[in-house]
């Protein structure tokens, strides 16, 4: 039963998105000549994305940014900094009708920050670092993290997944209202409050582990 009301709240949530995306003054498809394009921009600590793009990041002393896409959709994919956030989405009032690959390739010296609202899925290319990584999943794609964080906080909304078991973090801090499936690995402290339908796992011993389940999702080691 739980099984299946998750299956029809995805399709509901797929289908508003679609819906959303019917109302766009201009239908776009991809030619399938895919190219890449280098962009100048400010130094950045975060990203927000909303779309469905494939952002590859790298964390070095350099700042740069690549777009892979059907060379007639590259105008469409906006990049911009604000407040030293990386805001990456597609054009507003455009309806996206197949592309080849919508691929984003970011480093930077610094990452705090990771907000993704759309089909996005967002991968670390090697071990991040980071004092503190707060995580916002809005969205149904899939963030994948790798390296070493003193303090990790995730807010989880949407219904994709959040893997950081390779993720070393001392202390963890998890809201979860959504239906994914979030995997972490705390050494020192884990905090949960699961209100909503997914699955919270971790795969290390915290010595502090304080969890309250309000809703129909579990917590538990994997």
């Amino acid at each position: 039963m739980f099984k299946t009301l998750k299956n029809s709240i995805f399709l509901i949530i797929v289908f508003c998105f679609i819906g959303l995306t019917a109302f766009a003054n201009k239908k776009v498809k991809g030619s399938g000549n895919v190219i890449s394009e280098t962009r100048e921009i400010s130094s950045f600590s975060g990203v927000k994305a909303s779309g469905m793009f494939e952002i590859f990041y790298t964390q070095n002393d350099d700042v740069s940014l690549e777009v892979k896409s059907d060379d007639n959709l590259l105008q469409y994919i906006k990049t911009e900094v604000k407040n030293g956030t990386l805001i990456i989405k597609f054009e507003k009032d455009i309806s996206l009708k197949k592309s080849t690959k919508m691929d984003i390739y970011i480093s930077s010296p610094e990452m705090n920050s990771i907000t993704q609202e759309g089909i996005c899925k967002f991968t670390c290319q090697n071990n991040l670092k980071a004092d503190e990584l707060k995580v916002v999943n809005e969205g149904m794609g899939k963030i994948k993290l790798v390296g070493d964080a003193q303090s990790l906080i995730i807010n989880n909304e949407g219904m994709g997944n959040i893997e950081a078991s390779e993720l070393k973090s001392m202390n963890v801090n998890i809201k979860n209202e959504g239906m994914g499936k979030i995997v972490v690995n705390a050494t020192n402290e884990l905090n949960v409050n699961n209100e909503g339908m997914g699955k919270v796992r971790y795969i290390s011993e915290p010595s502090q582990i304080s969890v309250q389940n309000e809703g129909m999702g579990s917590v538990r080691k994997k």
